[in-house]
């Protein structure tokens, strides 16, 4: 395998009904699960707080390593990535598969606005990010991944 570069250190309560409280060593805010939406209506469960499911942050956690990952290899290209002209829509689709919920696929689309010189870079930036970043890297083969670039120039 690999060298470890680090290790991820969290613990995790269970508060009431599905509500789970994360706290991830280093860091002062807590990261919190639950249920909502279809996941809550799938469970039959109705908490008193609604919060993001743990394969929500699988979903975004992805698609929000993706992304940066994708706005260094622009940056190598002196493609600009602030957020009024660059941003993601990410879609995880959840399936009930033999009763268990599972992640199928993650869909980022990408959305880049550049001067037309820049169009190019940006398009061989795409086409070769996804090697280059963690999360995708771990998920690949598991769940599938589908991206797409929209450049407005």
């Amino acid at each position: 395998m690999g060298e470890v570069v680090h290790t991820s250190r969290v613990k995790i309560v269970r508060e009431k009904g599905p509500t789970r409280r994360a706290m991830i060593e280093g860091l002062s805010e807590p990261v919190y699960y639950g249920v909502h939406g279809g996941i809550m209506k799938f469970y039959k469960v109705e908490p008193e707080k609604e919060h993001a499911a743990t394969l929500d942050h699988i979903v975004a956690a992805t698609a929000g390593c993706m992304m940066g990952t994708l706005a260094t290899v622009m940056a190598e290209r002196k493609i600009p990535t602030p957020e009024h002209l660059y941003w993601a829509d990410v879609e995880g689709e959840i399936e009930d598969v033999s009763g268990v919920l599972k992640i199928t696929t993650i869909r980022v689309r990408y959305h880049l606005k550049v001067t037309e010189d820049k169009v190019a870079d940006a398009k061989e930036s795409f086409s070769n990010y996804i090697t280059q970043c963690p999360a995708a890297q771990s998920i690949i083969g598991c769940i599938k991944l589908e991206d797409e670039l929209i450049i407005e120039k």
